[in-house]
């Protein structure tokens, strides 16, 4: 197992690297082509979080390291002036990465799809929804770097399932609009890394003939 973990990660990034020093301070994620797991050091923010046995790793600088646990993550995709909230499942832990590694890879198995060019990656879900938009750094990286959180009690996020039921079961695309065009205040949607459409009994049950 852990040879096949090696295999698996040393055609990642040569910009990802390997630290000892505790993360502290802003969160950041790098949007990886080459990465075959999503990986994170921010064991706080993590959700569902569970303890595995180690998992050992090689980075492109040849130092390797361990992931310890795994669980959910939601990284903030930004998307102009406002962001979308994008829920990792089974993201890898390691204190020892630099920041979080979003793997295209695991994004394009779930459906999304990701278009670089021009400095940019545009990120979009399985029904051809624009989450968001990476920008390319000097270093030639798509890498997203957030200030320190600040905790907004007023808003809430909700998914698109949870959403559709709360607004009285509109259609998928109406509630959608609702919050792209600031419609709604104080929610923010949520999406999923596993590109899985829901299903609504209720309202299969009410257009039954």
């Amino acid at each position: 197992m852990i040879i096949d973990a090696v295999e698996e990660y040393e055609n990642l990034t040569g910009q990802a690297f390997v630290t000892t020093k505790t993360i502290q301070g802003p969160t950041a994620e790098l949007y990886d082509s080459g990465c075959a797991n999503h990986i994170s050091p921010y064991r706080n923010q993590f959700e569902n979080f569970e303890k595995i046995a180690p998992r050992l790793f090689k980075a492109a600088n040849q130092q390797t390291f361990s992931a310890v646990g795994k669980g959910d993550l939601v990284v903030n995709v930004p998307d102009g002036n406002t962001y979308t909230k994008l829920r990792l499942q089974d993201v890898l832990y390691s204190s020892n990465v630099g920041y979080t590694l979003v793997s295209i890879r695991r994004l394009n198995e779930a459906g999304f799809t990701a278009l670089f060019g021009h400095g940019k990656c545009v990120i979009r879900g399985p029904d051809d929804e624009r989450i968001g938009e990476i920008s390319r750094t000097g270093r030639k990286i798509y890498k997203v770097e957030h200030e320190e959180d600040v905790v907004n009690a007023v808003e809430e996020t909700l998914t698109l399932d949870k959403l559709h039921r709360q607004m009285d079961h509109i259609s998928i695309q109406t509630a959608r609009d609702l919050i792209k065009q600031n419609m709604v205040t104080g929610l923010r949607l949520e999406y999923s890394s596993t590109g899985k459409p829901f299903f609504c009994e209720s309202c299969v049950y009410a257009k039954a003939t």
